[in-house]
C-alpha cells in the first residue's frame, strides 16, 4: 500500500466520522499537556533541591579597583552564595579589587571609607612622584627605592603622581628615597609561577 492511496482514504474516514479526527486531536493535546506539566514539575523539583533564596548584590558590569561599585539585587540559591557576601547595597563605595559583571559582590569586595579603605592592613599609602600614566588603581605594584624594594598596590592615580599601599615597615625609607627622587614603580606580576 502506497502512501498516495492511504491519504485520501484516512480523508475519507475523518470525513465521515468527525470524532475520530477529534479524539486524535484531543489525545496528542493531552500528551503534549502532559510532557509539559511533567517538565515543569521537574524544574520544580530541581530548583527545590537547592535550597532556599537569598538576596544578593550582582555587578551590573565590569569595574575596576577603585572605581564607584554598581550592583543590582538578585536572588540566588543559598548554596551558591559566598559567606561573605556585602548584606546592604554597596552602590557608590569602591572596588578594592576588579569585578566581573555578573559577579556577586562580597564584603571584602567594596571600601567603605573612600581611599583609605583600600589600604591594606599593616600598609600606609604614601604619595609618589611618578609620570607614567600605565598605572590604574589596584595594580600590583614594586617600589624600589635605593637598595629596597617592597610590594605595593596603587590605590590612586594622579598627572604627576601615584598613591601606593606599602608595609608601614618600609615607608619611611621610602619617602626618603622619594624626595630625592630615587624612587621606581615596576608593574608585578600576580600570575602563579611555575
Amino acid at each position: 500500500m502506497q502512501l498516495g492511496s492511504v491519504l485520501p482514504r484516512l480523508r475519507m474516514l475523518f470525513a465521515r466520522r468527525p470524532w475520530i479526527y477529534w479524539g486524535m486531536v484531543l489525545i496528542a493535546a493531552a500528551l503534549v499537556a502532559l510532557i509539559i506539566v511533567g517538565n515543569v514539575r521537574a524544574v520544580q523539583r530541581q530548583r527545590a533541591s537547592w535550597g532556599n533564596t537569598v538576596a544578593v548584590w550582582v555587578a551590573t558590569g565590569d569595574i575596576a579597583a577603585g572605581q564607584p561599585v554598581v550592583v543590582t539585587a538578585r536572588q540566588y540559591p543559598a548554596a551558591m552564595v559566598p559567606e561573605r557576601r556585602a548584606v546592604s547595597n554597596p552602590s557608590g563605595q569602591l572596588a578594592m579589587r576588579p569585578i566581573g559583571r555578573g559577579e556577586v559582590v562580597i564584603a571584602d569586595d567594596v571600601s567603605r571609607s573612600g581611599i583609605s579603605g583600600l589600604v591594606l592592613t599593616d600598609h600606609v599609602a604614601m604619595t609618589l612622584t611618578y609620570a607614567d600614566k600605565f598605572l590604574r588603581v589596584g595594580d600590583p605594584v614594586v617600589v624600589l627605592a635605593e637598595s629596597l624594594s617592597a610590594d605595593g598596590v596603587v590605590v590612586a592615580t594622579g598627572d604627576r603622581a601615584i598613591m601606593v599601599s606599602v608595609h608601614r615597615d618600609v615607608a619611611a625609607s621610602i619617602a626618603s628615597a622619594n624626595t630625592r627622587s630615587a624612587v621606581s614603580v615596576a608593574l608585578r606580576s600576580t600570575l602563579p609561577r611555575g
